[in-house]
């Protein structure tokens, strides 16, 4: 028998509870993009370096990589759009150079809850455990690159199925529309 997608509530609204016991109608927006770079590096605190494929290992993260393990960081996320914002401000910076395991382009990780869950090319599933991060000093990616973006824009995950990544793969998510990130970029979505 076929396990149900983590993705197979996607299409018609439902209605919830609220604690005081109000019903309310929640809904789900899919949203996908593309992987650009997937990085690794031996350890923590430096620039990764691109691969052409990198192999997810469940409950353990990327094969190769200072991150992999059993806590709830095992992949790190940040979008090109993060890394565009730091090359607008001067900024030589690549992807894998703020130590992010995959770099996507075109979905919008702002919109992923913690708990939410991501598919990412043929079967590799990843579950958000946390988003943004306290850095308690300056690592080496801060030296080189002048600022760190994982504090507000990086986005942490667990491995829940593995498989290989390749730039050029599809990343797809579905998240609860009724959450404060997502009617917030409907809201800023400009009008066809």
């Amino acid at each position: 028998m076929l396990k149900p997608s983590p993705f197979a509530q996607t299409a018609a609204p439902k209605r919830s509870r609220t604690r005081s016991g109000d019903f309310v109608s929640t809904s789900h927006l899919v949203i996908s993009g593309h992987v650009l770079a997937v990085s690794t590096s031996p350890n923590k605190g430096e620039k990764k370096v691109n691969q052409a494929a990198v192999e997810f290992k469940e409950n353990w993260g990327i094969v190769g990589d200072g991150h992999a393990g059993d806590g709830h960081r095992q992949v790190s996320l940040l979008t090109l759009d993060s890394i565009e914002k730091m090359r607008a401000k001067g900024a030589k910076v690549n992807p894998g150079d703020f130590a992010e395991n995959v770099t996507v382009e075109g979905i919008d990780l702002e919109l992923v809850a913690v708990g939410e869950r991501l598919a990412v090319g043929e079967g590799v599933i990843l579950r958000v455990t946390q988003k943004g991060k306290e850095c308690h000093k300056p690592c080496r990616i801060y030296y080189e690159a002048g600022m760190c973006v994982m504090p507000e824009n990086g986005v942490f995950a667990v491995v829940e199925k593995g498989g290989i990544v390749r730039p050029g793969d599809v990343m797809k998510g579905v998240v609860c529309s009724n959450s404060d990130a997502v009617v917030g970029a409907i809201s800023r979505s400009p009008a066809p």
